[in-house]
């Protein structure tokens, strides 16, 4: 067993148990995500000290060697990047999601992050957006602006 150290899509630093001789990319994705609580489709990872071990290079190769043989080691840090989605709609809401993550802050109310109006509501948005396009004539936020938009 073995740690590596990452600092996450909410910007958090944190870290995972891994087993280096068979664990992959993949799995390492899937235990921070995990970790994090956000969907596994939303991240890249690469390493602090050499960038170009990440996992898009490893799964352009046939391969898919573990993270001994791609050049990882125990204590290691990685970065998450956000994988961000086709549409506008998509990260806009993938974005919230991610920020709702930091807000809530495992439930932990002493962190600094923590914020009591932590759960976003996409209603709340005067405009969101729809595919790739802002509708004005459908907005879903109707009447006047509203304080603390969208979090409640």
């Amino acid at each position: 067993m073995a740690t590596i150290n990452y600092i996450g899509l909410t910007g958090i630093k944190s870290s995972v148990t891994v087993t280096m001789g068979t664990d992959t990319f993949d799995s390492l994705i899937t235990k921070i995500a995990t970790d994090e609580g956000l969907p596994t489709d939303y991240y890249y990872v690469s390493q602090s000290q050499n960038p170009s071990i990440n996992d898009t290079d490893v799964a352009d190769s046939s391969a898919n060697p573990t993270l001994t043989a791609a050049g990882l080691v125990d204590g290691d840090l990685v970065y998450c990047a956000l994988r961000e989605q086709d549409t506008k709609e998509q990260r806009q809401i993938q974005k919230l999601e991610i920020a709702q993550v930091k807000r809530q802050a495992g439930g932990d109310t002493t962190k600094d992050y923590y914020r009591t109006l932590n759960t976003y509501d996409a209603a709340r948005i005067p405009n969101p957006y729809e595919d790739n396009d802002i509708n004005p004539d459908d907005d879903e936020n109707t009447g006047a602006l509203q304080t603390g938009r969208p979090w409640t």
